[in-house]
């Protein structure tokens, strides 16, 4: 540094002041340089590297990420051929496709299955899920016959939208390109979890109630994450446009509950992290939120005589903390660093915007909706949303290290500009 200053008093001895204007740090006009030796030119080259060290980890972070995406993306490919694989098979891959299957085909042919039947019953219908994606596949069969490749193409569909959405979060979470090429980079990495790509296209309900949940989050997102408190004086209730897109977004969210009964982390995550800031907002969504989903289970408890409860609700009940063990520790084993790495991020987040945001929120309740396993007949599937969550906040978490080191204050003082302007007065 000592150099750079004689070489800048050289320079002005010869050939006068370096800056037209002594408050600003820059010159307004700088004579070119005339030749190789020219101090001046020499002070502008070194200047340049300093610069363009603001940029180094910018760029790290792209070669990173480009290796990174091309590993995925080869994984990928395999991962394809596997669901392409299950598509066409024809037999049930896991006990409640054939569940499900065996429901749609009586509601194909007029059949209850969520009739009330006492314990024990000669013949019993098990009906666990919510109908919609029952019904769905009855559809399917009452076209084409009893068959799992309905139900299977949905769940898969399902899925690559929940991929689609993970790359768009993230991709707009902080601004420029790198953010959406992380997004890419996070969605791949979910698809490509062996854990999701067994499941994800399967007869089961999940992916397609996660879908479901998070088109309503895209929905509203104008109040994902909205800056600032509006105090309960000074704002308004919902009107007009907004109470119409409040009204899409709380039926997505309901569309999820159909799907599947325990899919209410999203909307219960947004909820809660928007009611500090806009709470009419938030309240009116949750009543809508409440209305659809309490108003369902009404009705069709009602109609089946109690039995739409019972099946859903009743009989999901039994829970030990060895079933959720027996479960739970072999995800930790394969897919454990996943979440913990959410965690680390969620507490940078936490720290950086001094705020729970969706993402944060929506990470803890599916880490608590895993109990969900120990239930009987409870599978690795209720860990897949959990796997979403975690990919969500590790891709923030790294999009927001980049945009804040790309050209940080640390660096910023670094800037031979900054620094040799105040040590010549």
């Amino acid at each position: 540094m000592q150099g750079d200053v004689e070489l800048i008093h050289r320079y002005e001895r010869d050939r006068g002041p370096l800056y037209a204007d002594a408050a600003s740090p820059f010159p307004l006009s700088v004579p070119p340089s005339r030749a190789d030796g020219d101090p001046l030119g020499t002070l502008r080259r070194r200047a340049r590297r300093f610069t363009l060290g603001g940029h180094w980890s910018e760029a790290l972070a792209v070669a990173v990420l480009a290796l990174a995406l091309a590993l995925l993306i080869g994984k990928a490919i395999g991962v394809a051929h596997y669901e392409a694989a299950i598509l066409g098979y024809p037999f049930q891959r896991d006990d409640a496709e054939g569940v499900i299957l065996s429901e749609a085909s009586l509601i194909a042919q007029g059949i209850d299955p969520y009739a009330f039947q006492p314990s024990p019953a000669h013949h019993f219908y098990a009906g666990p899920y919510t109908p919609l994606y029952t019904a769905i596949n009855a559809a399917v069969v009452w076209i084409a016959g009893p068959t799992f490749a309905g139900g299977r193409a949905v769940q898969l569909l399902a899925t690559l939208a929940v991929g689609a959405w993970l790359a768009w979060a993230i991709g707009r979470s902080t601004r420029g390109r790198i953010a959406w090429v992380l997004g890419a980079w996070a969605a791949l990495l979910f698809l490509t979890c062996h854990l999701v790509a067994h499941w994800g296209v399967m007869v089961r309900p999940d992916m397609t109630a996660l879908a479901c949940n998070l088109a309503g989050v895209a929905i509203l997102r104008r109040w994902w994450n909205a800056p600032g408190r509006e105090g309960w004086q000074g704002m308004a209730w919902p009107q007009g446009r907004e109470f119409g897109v409040l009204a899409l977004g709380a039926l997505c969210f309901a569309l999820g509950w159909w799907t599947k009964q325990t899919y209410v982390a999203v909307p219960l995550a947004f909820t809660l992290t928007l009611l500090p800031y806009r709470p009419k907002i938030a309240i009116t969504l949750a009543g809508l939120y409440a209305a659809l989903v309490g108003l369902s289970l009404g009705v069709l408890t009602l109609l089946t005589a109690g039995g739409f409860l019972q099946k859903t609700y009743y009989y999901q009940g039994s829970w030990t903390w060895h079933a959720y063990v027996f479960l739970a520790r072999p995800f930790a084993e394969r897919y454990g660093l996943l979440p913990i790495l959410a965690l680390l991020a969620a507490a940078a987040i936490c720290a950086r915007q001094r705020r729970v945001t969706f993402s944060i929120c929506w990470f803890l309740f599916t880490a608590l909706k895993t109990l969900e396993a120990g239930t009987d007949g409870g599978n690795h599937n209720h860990f897949v949303e959990l796997l979403a969550a975690s990919a969500l906040l590790v891709g923030q978490g790294v999009a927001a290290l980049i945009a804040s080191t790309g050209r940080p204050e640390s660096v910023r003082r670094l800037d031979p500009r900054r620094m040799l302007g105040p040590a010549l007065g």
